[in-house]
């Protein structure tokens, strides 16, 4: 279909995410025409939905789902690919759609559903799900799922979430960088980074996907995102690794209250901020601020009771 082919397109021509770690090994071999063929064949109605899968999901909650029958149909919904124990981009992403579904008011749940869909569920749990919702804020209207390894990797190959090259594709970091969005009513789809300004994802979002786009339910218009960023998120950590040259350094931790879940991550670091003076293992608070771009370091001190584990 030529609608399909154009949203694969723009998948592909966005990547999937910035820059990460090395590439991870290649994917065990999955011959995704016998998985499609142990799930039920669905009618085609000539719409781009047609090649996705009508895969069993589950929530955060437990309650179970099929993707299209109970998502997708003549439904309008914001969907990403991601996993709890991602350390590079799925904060800053998750993050983003923190913004984005305060953006949207009281239209999450209403006239859009996100779905946040896991890569990991060997490890993702509904358990280990719920603690990720919780982390961020409880946030009506976004589901979080799980499903087979294998049908959801056909799922993200029929979303058309993945990369030519198998060695890029076996990260699975690499396909958390992306939101797909649209309304299989109106037959309108398509992509975006997910680290995209607030207020251009909304309005992108609300013209493709939202119902209310053509009048009949109006949207509140988003806070300029300046004023988000002016927050400072304090915690505390200990830093894993340094890269003085790209002014980043990897922090194994605690908790961020009101942002994000005791984890690894890489972050950037403010160029004021003299990283020589810093050492691998020293334990650190740190202050964060969370701009349209990602995360960024803008506090680092050596922390007064040092020689604490994380």
């Amino acid at each position: 279909m030529k609608i399909v082919a154009a949203l694969t397109a723009s998948l592909l021509l966005l990547g999937c995410s910035a820059q990460g770690p090395p590439a991870a090994p290649l994917l065990p071999e999955i011959d995704f025409a016998a998985v499609a063929a142990r799930l039920e064949p669905r009618p085609t109605r000539g719409k781009a939905s047609d090649p996705f899968p009508n895969i069993p999901l589950t929530d955060q909650h437990g309650r179970e789902f099929r993707f299209f029958d109970d998502l997708i149909e003549d439904r309008s919904v914001v969907v990403n690919f991601m996993f709890t124990q991602c350390a590079l981009v799925c904060p800053g992403t998750t993050s983003n759609l923190v913004r984005l579904h305060e953006a949207f008011r009281g239209a999450v749940g209403r006239d859009v559903t996100f779905l946040s869909i896991s890569l990991d569920p060997e490890n993702d749990t509904p358990e280990a799900l719920l603690r990720y919702w919780k982390a961020f804020g409880s946030h009506e209207g976004w589901l979080y799922l799980r499903g087979d390894y294998e049908e959801t990797e056909l799922l993200r190959r029929r979303m058309g979430v993945y990369d030519l090259d198998p060695v890029i594709d076996a990260d699975k970091t690499q396909h958390s960088g992306i939101l797909t969005f649209g309304n299989d009513l109106t037959n309108r789809w398509a992509a975006l980074p997910a680290l995209s300004n607030v207020q251009d994802l909304k309005e992108t979002i609300r013209r493709f996907a939202v119902r209310g786009s053509r009048g009949d339910r109006p949207l509140a218009r988003v806070a300029p995102a300046a004023a988000e960023a002016e927050t400072i998120y304090r915690s505390r950590g200990n830093i894993r690794a340094a890269n003085v040259p790209r002014h980043e350094i990897v922090l194994a931790h605690e908790e961020v209250p009101g942002l994000m879940p005791a984890m690894t991550m890489t972050f950037s670091v403010s160029p004021d901020i003299p990283l020589t003076e810093f050492r691998v293992g020293q334990h650190v608070d740190f202050g964060l601020v969370n701009e349209p771009t990602g995360f960024r370091v803008v506090e680092l001190a050596p922390t007064r009771s040092d020689g604490a584990t994380l």
